[in-house]
C-alpha cells in the first residue's frame, strides 16, 4: 500500500493553540532547539513570509511534533544529534544529507535523522510534518532487549523509508497504535 505516512497520526489533536505560532524564525530556532537540540535555520526563498507554527507532545522517551516554517530553508543542526528524528512529511519535501548520504522526505516517503550522524536538510516553503523523536537510549534499550546483546556499536538506520517498503509495513502499524493511545 503507498499510503501517506503521515496520515497515522492524522487523527491526533493538540490543543487549541500552537505551542510555537510566530513569524519570528530566531524566536521559533530558540524556544524549538529546547525540544529538537541546538540548530540554525537559514532562509532560502526570496520574498516568502516565514511563519513557523509547532504543536507538541512529550511521551516518555519519544516526543510527537507537528511543524512549518511556511517558507524555504536550510535545517543545520550545530552538533550531532543523540536522538532520531522521523519524519513523515504531509505536503512538501525535504531534500537531507545525514553521514555524505542523500536522501529525500516526501509525503509517501518519510525520513530518519540523527542516531549520532552529523544531517542538515533543505525544506520546501511548503513543507509541513509530522515529527518522532525517539530518545537514543531507549532505542538501544530496545535493541538490546530484541537481540539479547549488548549493543557493540551505535545503530544506524536508512535514511529513506518509502511507505511501499517492508520496513515501513513493518512500522506503520505501531505508529497507529501509538496515535489511538494518545489522550
Amino acid at each position: 500500500m503507498n499510503q501517506e505516512a503521515w496520515s497515522v497520526f492524522a487523527g491526533v489533536a493538540f490543543g487549541p493553540t500552537h505551542w510555537i505560532d510566530t513569524p519570528d524564525l530566531d524566536e521559533a530556532v530558540a524556544r524549538s532547539s529546547r525540544l529538537l537540540g541546538p540548530y540554525r535555520l537559514r532562509r532560502i526563498g526570496p520574498g516568502e513570509r516565514p511563519h513557523m507554527r509547532m504543536d507538541h507532545r512529550a511521551i516518555g522517551g519519544l516526543s510527537l511534533s507537528r511543524l512549518s516554517w511556511g517558507a524555504a530553508v536550510d535545517v543545520l543542526p550545530d552538533v550531532p544529534l543523540d536522538d532520531y528524528l522521523l519524519t513523515l512529511p504531509c505536503r512538501g519535501v525535504a531534500d537531507a544529507v545525514q553521514a555524505g548520504r542523500p536522501s529525500r522526505a516526501e509525503p509517501r516517503t518519510p525520513a530518519l535523522a540523527g542516531g549520532g550522524q552529523v544531517f542538515r536538510f533543505s525544506a520546501s516553503a511548503d513543507f509541513e510534518q509530522w515529527l518522532l523523536r525517539f530518545d537514543h537510549r531507549a532505542v538501544n534499550a530496545a535493541w538490546a532487549a530484541l537481540t539479547g546483546s549488548d549493543l557493540r556499536r551505535p545503530i544506524v538506520f536508512d535514511e529513506s523509508l518509502p511507505t511501499v517498503a517492508a520496513a515501513w509495513q513493518s512500522l506503520a502499524p505501531t505508529l497507529a497504535l501509538l496515535a489511538q493511545a494518545l489522550p
